[in-house]
């Protein structure tokens, strides 16, 4: 099994263009189109899905494209970015509600008819769960079975909060339930209370459950994750994730509302990716690090020079993500195999950082330590436990 990294989408310049490059070199293998960044008819300086589609085939024959129809979003209140998802018409009465079996069932195909126009394999709508039981688990499970009585062998989609994942033996009971209808692929995606990276993983009960969740998944079907959040995405796919969405900037990494309203969007900081740590630093700090001991920040950058503009720090990105995922693909395709790989690559970044704390830099401390490596090792630790692994 080999591992996708799948740009996300995003409504910035020069999007598409890059998408296309890092398709064309071979450090991507696929992209996740989503109508709220691309419209389905041209809207000034936004180019249409078909065009989309196109472009990157072009770039790369028989790529990957997956559309996530972000119903999720559509119900998400705040919800206010809908300029180019209004151009796709997925909901028959222009208003999202799956207030009635009809107009579930009518935006379940309108969904299935726009993937279909443009050659993309089908991927179902569903909704963002807070828990797993109760009103919103049962509509998520009435659109997953809906889209699978209209296509046999769609892609089903699942869409969590924190407190989705941390649910316990409720998610286990669930996720049976999903299992039964046997779809061959799943897109996992877990919905954050904001667009920070690395994202909040202080709850490791909720780490370790959605990597069981896609230990589950991936014993019947193919598992990807949507804005997997890079280096917090190492439980699930030790677990047996074979697709991971990323991208350069922080909202093609992070799945939150803020990806679906206008404004605050920022600009990203000066990073520079260091493997090693299994993380990323301000400029500033890998300068002074590089000061410190060049030849342990070198290896931390898995032996790259600094780069000296974004279209390097763009590119060393996905190579360490490419790195990473790489890694566990090379240890075997399940968990068995991959959870001590994954195992390993924490220990040796928790060891990294240790050696660059006692450097003495201000801005590499034991809270930096525990955002990047300390709380997501708990997580990690927790789920391997929990599978015997």
């Amino acid at each position: 099994m080999s591992t996708s990294l799948l740009i996300h989408d995003s409504a910035a310049a020069g999007h598409t263009n890059w998408a296309c490059a890092q398709l064309a070199a071979g450090r991507a293998q696929g992209v996740i189109i989503d109508p709220f960044h691309t419209p389905l008819t041209s809207r000034p300086r936004h180019c249409d899905a078909a065009q989309v589609v196109d472009r990157v085939r072009e770039h790369r024959p028989g790529v990957e494209i997956l559309l996530d129809p972000s119903t999720h979003a559509a119900l998400l209140q705040g919800t206010n970015l809908r300029a180019n998802y209004d151009t796709w018409s997925l909901w028959p009465d222009g208003f999202a509600n799956l207030a009635n079996p009809l107009a579930l069932r009518s935006h379940v195909e309108a969904v299935l008819a726009v993937q279909h126009s443009l050659g993309i394999a089908p991927t179902a709508p569903t909704r963002v769960l807070d828990h797993p039981t109760g009103a919103a688990a049962d509509c998520a499970l009435a659109l997953a079975d809906e889209a699978r009585r209209q296509q046999p062998d769609v892609r089903q989609a699942l869409v969590g909060r924190r407190s989705f994942w941390a649910a316990g033996h409720a998610l286990d009971d669930y996720l049976g339930r999903l299992v039964t209808l046997r779809a061959p692929q799943w897109h996992v995606t877990v919905l954050r209370d904001n667009p920070d990276f690395p994202p909040d993983l202080t709850d490791r009960y909720s780490t370790a459950g959605l990597a069981r969740s896609v230990h589950s998944l991936a014993r019947r079907a193919s598992v990807s994750l949507g804005h997997g959040a890079d280096v917090a995405a190492l439980p699930a796919l030790a677990a047996g994730a074979d697709g991971l969405g990323t991208g350069w900037y922080s909202k093609q990494r992070v799945c939150s509302p803020s990806l679906f309203q206008t404004g605050g969007g920022g600009l990203n900081r000066r990073w520079c990716p260091h493997p090693g740590l299994l993380a990323r630093l301000r400029g500033d700090v890998a300068e002074a690090l590089d000061d410190r001991d060049a030849d342990f920040a070198r290896e931390m950058r898995g032996q790259r020079d600094l780069p000296s503009n974004e279209a390097e720090r763009r590119d060393q990105h996905l190579d360490a993500v490419a790195a990473l995922v790489a890694h566990l693909d090379a240890a075997g395709a399940n968990a068995a195999a991959r959870v001590p790989a994954a195992r390993r690559l924490l220990q040796t970044a928790d060891d990294a950082w240790n050696r660059a704390i006692a450097l003495g830099l201000n801005d590499l401390g034991r809270p930096e330590q525990t955002r990047w490596i300390t709380e997501l090792r708990a997580g990690f630790e927790l789920y391997a436990r929990c599978e015997e692994l």
